[in-house]
């Protein structure tokens, strides 16, 4: 079983952009659903992914 992680908004903006990218290569376009997450993160995640984990280091201490 593989462990559980939380991940913020910005590591799943990076996540979601990379998969599309690599399958526009392909010719595979993200179905409704994906294309909606992606543009929900992409609105939404103010800070990127390693402004996120400076934030989230500071905060843990």
């Amino acid at each position: 079983m593989s462990e559980e992680k939380y991940i913020s908004l910005a590591e799943i903006k990076d996540l979601l952009t990379a998969e599309s990218e690599k399958r526009a290569e392909n010719g595979i376009e993200f179905n409704a659903v994906q294309k909606s997450a992606l543009m929900h993160a992409q609105t939404l995640a103010v800070l990127d992914a390693d402004q996120t984990e400076e934030l989230v280091s500071e905060v843990i201490q």
